[in-house]
């Protein structure tokens, strides 16, 4: 199969806002990027195209938190692109997202914990460049798990080119509590030689959990 680019469009989940995402709505004819769309999942029933989908399409990540099967879990979308559908669904579905995301999850981590340092009274003497490091070393090396698919649609449209594509989308999540302990478990694995390094790493901690459970929001998957 063709190799696929993968490219993160927005890394953050914000808090649950509004209502209505279990809900259908009317046919949006045209998507972000001036796109129409000609077929979509269930139309020959007279479906519609489900409120979260078009959530996904307006970026709008807050309304994610709303699904009932999202409580006490942190949502994030993947969407697909390409010309054939079953084949775009296969490579969605198989592809390791959950090892992208887990990526993102240290990415987000580590670069938190290196900015950490910046203005840190503890900074010069070391203490803070060391917790520092040694969270990005741990992160670096751990592999988050428990990524769960909860919904799927896809969708055709006919771009401003005039060439039709299909769209595929996924919602997926990870129970906060599940992703919290795991982040503990990391750090569980630092080493501390003094008081002053504990009260670091805790605080370090603290804010490496926010990092985590705001990295996930969408990602794209482009042909």
């Amino acid at each position: 199969m063709k190799r696929h680019v993968a490219k993160w469009i927005a890394v953050a989940v914000a808090a649950a806002v509004m209502a209505g995402c279990a809900t259908t709505s009317p046919v949006k004819n045209e998507v972000k990027g001036g796109a129409q769309i000609i077929d979509w999942q269930g139309s020959e029933l007279g479906r519609a195209v489900p409120e979260w989908v078009n959530a996904v399409n307006d970026s709008d990540k807050a309304a994610f938190a709303k699904l009932p099967e999202m409580e006490g879990k942190i949502p994030f979308s993947v969407t697909g692109t390409g010309k054939d559908r079953d084949l775009l669904k296969i490579w969605v579905d198989t592809n390791d997202a959950q090892a992208a995301l887990s990526k993102l999850i240290q990415e987000n981590v580590t670069a938190t914990a290196e900015t950490g340092t910046r203005g840190n009274k503890d900074a010069d003497d070391g203490a803070a460049k060391k917790m520092a490091q040694a969270i990005t070393t741990v992160f670096s090396n751990t592999q988050f798990s428990g990524f769960a698919k909860e919904r799927d649609f896809w969708t055709q449209v006919r771009r401003p080119d005039g060439e039709t594509e299909y769209r595929y989308y996924v919602l997926y999540s990870i129970g906060q509590e599940n992703l919290a302990r795991q982040i503990d478990v990391a750090l569980g694995k630092i080493s501390v030689e003094n008081e002053k390094e504990q009260e670091l790493l805790n605080d370090m901690g603290e804010q490496a959990k926010i990092t985590a459970m705001s990295a996930l929001g969408t990602m794209q998957v482009v042909k």
